[in-house]
C-alpha cells in the first residue's frame, strides 16, 4: 500500500474541484488546512467545505 503526501492528497484535490468544474482556478484558493489519517476499517474519503469570501463580505454589510 503507498501512503502519499499529504501535500500531493491536498494538490489532487484542488485539481480534481478545478477539473470538475466546481472551481474555475484553484489558484485563487486562498487558505485550507489539510490532514491525513488513516480509515481503519472505514471507508476512505475526504471532507471539503468551501465558501465564497465575496458572498460572505455581501454578509457582512
Amino acid at each position: 500500500m503507498t501512503k502519499p503526501d499529504k501535500d500531493k492528497l491536498e494538490r489532487a484535490t484542488l485539481d480534481a474541484l478545478t477539473n470538475a468544474g466546481v472551481v474555475h482556478d484553484d489558484s485563487r484558493i486562498v487558505g485550507g488546512s489539510t490532514w491525513k489519517a488513516y480509515a481503519d476499517g472505514r471507508p476512505a474519503g475526504a471532507v471539503v467545505t468551501l465558501q465564497d469570501l465575496e458572498a460572505m463580505e455581501d454578509d457582512d454589510q
